[in-house]
């Protein structure tokens, strides 16, 4: 049976990704200089949000991760040297933990015995991959674990089809799935979700969350 990692993960703004950042100009017809620059600090402040959901200009702040199986719940957080990536990498690989299950081969046939799921678990695996092939984290990952990985599932796909996309919100989905829990899985799912401000913000949240719903759609097992 496929194991099931429930993954949240929050991103930051890389390490010299400021050195990256385009030249910003005022708008075309501007002239009057503190609108120009105030132009200038918003496109800044633009970039700087998307730059830090992508790889090369992002990086992960933090990532918690949930194996039923295992009984496992941990939070990856930077340390001195130690990037969130690579961390989360030597925990993925240890070959006691998942029999080697993404071997270093790009074509290699295999049969996928783990799958991630959570918000938006394709872009973390590329991420992951991307980032740690950079020669400043020089972090090996095979490329079954995030290159061409289809062994991942979107949480909030799964309890939102694309054609209600424009009339189902999540908060629609986590008040509707409170209906007929008993009083000790509501208590349990209300803290799960109470306070959440949607996915990215609360890694250990987003994966509690992920987890809670995937349990209601029969995925934990």
């Amino acid at each position: 049976m496929t194991r099931k990692i429930f993954v949240g993960y929050t991103c930051v703004l890389a390490k010299g990704a400021t050195d990256l950042q385009p030249e910003f100009t005022g708008k075309t017809g501007t002239k009057d200089e503190e609108k120009i620059a105030q132009q200038i600090i918003d496109q800044r402040e633009a970039w700087n949000q998307k730059a830090a959901q992508q790889p090369y200009t992002g990086t992960f702040g933090s990532v918690y991760l949930i194996d039923p199986k295992l009984k496992f719940a941990g939070e990856f957080l930077p340390k001195p040297d130690l990037p969130v990536e690579r961390q989360v990498v030597d925990w993925l690989l240890d070959k006691d933990r998942y029999e080697q299950a993404w071997p270093f081969d790009t074509h290699q046939r295999y049969e996928p015995t783990v799958v991630f799921v959570g918000f938006d678990s394709r872009k973390f695996l590329k991420m992951l991959g991307i980032n740690c092939s950079m020669p400043s984290l020089n972090c090996s990952v095979p490329a079954p674990l995030w290159y061409g990985n289809t062994d991942h599932r979107d949480i909030e796909e799964a309890c939102i089809p694309r054609e209600f996309k424009s009339t189902i919100t999540m908060d629609v989905v986590l008040k509707a799935r409170r209906a007929g829990l008993g009083p000790r899985d509501l208590k349990k799912y209300d803290k799960a979700v109470n306070g959440w401000k949607g996915p990215g913000h609360n890694a250990k949240q987003d994966a509690n969350i992920a987890f809670a719903l995937g349990a209601q759609l029969r995925l934990t097992y």
